[in-house]
């Protein structure tokens, strides 16, 4: 599926049968030319609260997520006109006044267990890496309002574009007598381990493979030269 914006692909998602709750979109140049009608339309189409959530046209692009950046409003009485053309207006405010941004109306989530942001890219090298900054609570706004440490589930795929570049370092390990499986037992500890020295050292360390080289090692896979170098924490 190719995604546009927020709205559009979240119309997009609940007509292919995703439990997306109900919602209305609307562009901006239209409710600045219809406001009335379309808050009476509104109060008539949603029974309880609402969320009035920013879609702008630049929002959830290729190359950023903004998440957060424009306002949104949770727990909007409907029927309440005066409040609802209040909170649109203050979404269309903190947009950077294209015409056709839009705004999402839609029902609000009760008793959520876990809320957060999806993104398909590293935002500082556009690598195919998905990350998932999540928050197990009843609130849907600690992740994009940052007011609560939140978790992070990464996920990838490795590809030519990630698995490229020069060894960066290389770490021996004696690998323990008794040992049932090196996958299970023994490779996630060394794998972190391994990283954490590389981090701790902030040195790029360079050592020549010999045919000597017979015990047991980990190389930190070109993978940290993309994702961490390429973000200058050092």
């Amino acid at each position: 599926m190719l995604f546009n914006t927020k709205g559009k692909t979240l119309l997009k998602l609940r007509s292919n049968g995703f439990n997306v709750p109900k919602l209305i979109l609307i562009k901006e140049k239209n409710f600045l030319k219809n406001s009335d009608k379309i808050i009476e339309q509104i109060s008539t189409e949603f029974k309880g609260f609402v969320a009035i959530r920013s879609s702008a046209i630049n929002e959830d692009s290729s190359k950023e997520s903004l998440a957060g950046k424009y306002l949104s409003f949770l727990n909007i009485n409907p029927k309440n006109k005066i409040l609802v053309k209040n909170k649109i207006n203050k979404v269309i405010e903190s947009y950077d006044g294209n015409e056709n941004n839009e705004i999402i109306i839609q029902d609000m989530v009760e008793n959520s267990v876990m809320s957060g942001v999806c993104t398909t890219a590293d935002l500082h090298n556009y690598l195919p890496i998905i990350n998932i900054n999540y928050d197990k609570n009843n609130r849907t706004d600690t992740v994009t309002s940052g007011s609560n440490n939140s978790y992070t589930l990464t996920l990838f795929e490795i590809t030519k574009k990630i698995d490229s570049g020069k060894i960066l370092y290389k770490k021996y390990f004696s690998i323990p007598k008794k040992l049932i499986s090196i996958e299970k037992d023994f490779d996630n500890k060394i794998r972190a381990l391994t990283l954490i020295e590389f981090l701790q050292t902030k040195t790029n360390y360079r050592y020549p493979l010999t045919k000597k080289s017979y015990l047991p090692y980990y190389i930190a896979h070109p993978l940290i030269r993309q994702i961490v170098l390429n973000k200058n924490y050092f």
